[in-house]
Protein backbone atom coordinates (compact mmCIF):
# COMPACT_ATOMS: atom_id res chain seq x y z
CA UNK A 1 0.00 0.00 0.00
CA UNK A 2 1.13 3.68 -0.28
CA UNK A 3 0.04 7.26 -0.30
CA UNK A 4 0.85 9.69 -2.27
CA UNK A 5 0.11 13.78 -0.54
CA UNK A 6 2.34 16.51 -1.35
CA UNK A 7 5.00 17.95 0.92
CA UNK A 8 3.52 20.97 1.28
CA UNK A 9 0.58 23.60 0.21
CA UNK A 10 0.67 27.61 0.54
CA UNK A 11 -2.36 29.08 1.38
CA UNK A 12 -3.18 33.12 2.60
CA UNK A 13 -5.15 34.15 4.99
CA UNK A 14 -8.52 34.11 4.19
CA UNK A 15 -8.44 32.15 1.29
CA UNK A 16 -8.72 28.17 1.05
CA UNK A 17 -6.18 25.42 0.14
CA UNK A 18 -6.81 21.79 -1.11
CA UNK A 19 -4.38 19.14 0.66
CA UNK A 20 -4.73 16.24 -1.76
CA UNK A 21 -4.34 12.39 -0.82
CA UNK A 22 -4.37 9.64 -3.28
CA UNK A 23 -4.19 6.02 -1.69
CA UNK A 24 -2.90 3.06 -4.05
CA UNK A 25 -3.00 -0.49 -3.54
CA UNK A 26 -1.97 -3.55 -4.82
CA UNK A 27 -4.15 -6.08 -3.59
CA UNK A 28 -8.08 -6.67 -5.79
CA UNK A 29 -9.57 -7.44 -2.83
CA UNK A 30 -9.06 -4.60 -0.77
CA UNK A 31 -12.34 -2.58 0.17
CA UNK A 32 -11.21 0.76 1.51
CA UNK A 33 -14.43 1.74 4.32
CA UNK A 34 -13.50 5.17 5.57
CA UNK A 35 -10.87 8.28 5.56
CA UNK A 36 -10.10 10.67 7.96
CA UNK A 37 -7.55 14.03 8.45
CA UNK A 38 -5.73 14.24 11.42
CA UNK A 39 -3.24 17.85 12.56
CA UNK A 40 0.10 18.18 13.71
CA UNK A 41 0.43 14.84 15.57
CA UNK A 42 1.22 11.26 12.95
CA UNK A 43 -0.42 9.75 16.41
CA UNK A 44 -2.99 11.84 16.60
CA UNK A 45 -6.88 12.00 17.02
CA UNK A 46 -8.92 12.41 13.75
CA UNK A 47 -10.69 15.83 13.56
CA UNK A 48 -12.79 14.52 9.98
CA UNK A 49 -13.50 11.31 8.80
CA UNK A 50 -15.59 10.41 5.48
CA UNK A 51 -17.31 6.71 4.59
CA UNK A 52 -17.79 4.88 1.76
CA UNK A 53 -21.08 6.18 1.55
CA UNK A 54 -20.27 9.57 1.24
CA UNK A 55 -21.09 10.69 5.13
CA UNK A 56 -18.76 13.29 6.39
CA UNK A 57 -18.13 13.35 10.39
CA UNK A 58 -16.53 16.86 11.69
CA UNK A 59 -15.55 17.02 15.24
CA UNK A 60 -15.17 20.90 15.13
CA UNK A 61 -11.99 20.73 16.96
CA UNK A 62 -10.24 21.99 14.03
CA UNK A 63 -12.73 24.51 12.68
CA UNK A 64 -16.52 24.78 12.23
CA UNK A 65 -18.09 22.28 9.87
CA UNK A 66 -18.54 24.48 6.97
CA UNK A 67 -14.88 25.31 6.46
CA UNK A 68 -13.90 22.03 6.13
CA UNK A 69 -14.85 19.09 3.75
CA UNK A 70 -13.36 15.94 2.29
CA UNK A 71 -14.32 15.54 -1.51
CA UNK A 72 -13.86 13.10 -3.82
CA UNK A 73 -14.79 9.16 -3.88
CA UNK A 74 -13.20 7.28 -0.48
CA UNK A 75 -13.93 4.11 -2.48
CA UNK A 76 -11.39 5.03 -5.23
CA UNK A 77 -8.74 5.83 -2.47
CA UNK A 78 -8.41 9.87 -4.19
CA UNK A 79 -9.32 12.47 -1.97
CA UNK A 80 -8.57 15.81 -1.00
CA UNK A 81 -9.30 18.15 2.17
CA UNK A 82 -10.56 21.29 1.52
CA UNK A 83 -10.04 23.80 4.15
CA UNK A 84 -12.17 27.61 3.36
CA UNK A 85 -11.56 30.70 5.06
CA UNK A 86 -7.68 30.18 6.08
CA UNK A 87 -6.40 31.60 9.69
CA UNK A 88 -3.39 31.22 10.82
CA UNK A 89 -4.21 28.86 13.52
CA UNK A 90 -5.10 26.31 10.43
CA UNK A 91 -0.97 26.56 9.64
CA UNK A 92 0.54 22.80 10.45
CA UNK A 93 0.99 19.72 9.41
CA UNK A 94 -1.69 17.43 8.07
CA UNK A 95 -1.85 13.46 7.72
CA UNK A 96 -4.62 11.47 5.89
CA UNK A 97 -5.67 7.88 6.92
CA UNK A 98 -7.73 5.37 5.12
CA UNK A 99 -9.40 2.43 6.87
CA UNK A 100 -9.72 -1.01 4.57
CA UNK A 101 -10.50 -4.41 4.48
CA UNK A 102 -9.23 -7.37 2.85
CA UNK A 103 -9.15 -10.77 2.76
CA UNK A 104 -6.75 -11.32 5.49
CA UNK A 105 -7.06 -8.09 7.68
CA UNK A 106 -10.37 -6.50 8.28
CA UNK A 107 -10.28 -2.66 10.10
CA UNK A 108 -6.46 -2.03 8.84
CA UNK A 109 -5.18 1.43 8.34
CA UNK A 110 -2.69 3.74 6.73
CA UNK A 111 -1.45 6.71 7.46
CA UNK A 112 0.70 9.13 5.27
CA UNK A 113 4.24 10.09 6.40
CA UNK A 114 5.60 12.83 6.90
CA UNK A 115 2.29 13.88 5.99
CA UNK A 116 1.07 17.74 4.05
CA UNK A 117 2.67 21.09 5.43
CA UNK A 118 0.08 23.99 5.29
CA UNK A 119 1.97 27.14 5.45
CA UNK A 120 -0.82 29.92 5.89
CA UNK A 121 0.52 33.71 5.00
Amino acid sequence: HAICVLGEVLGTVGGEATLPCNFTFTQRDTEITKMSWKKGHFHGWPFINKSKDGSITNTGTIKHHKQLDIVGDVSSGKVSLKIRNLNLNDDGTYYCRFWYNTEEKKNDAFTSYPGTRLVVG
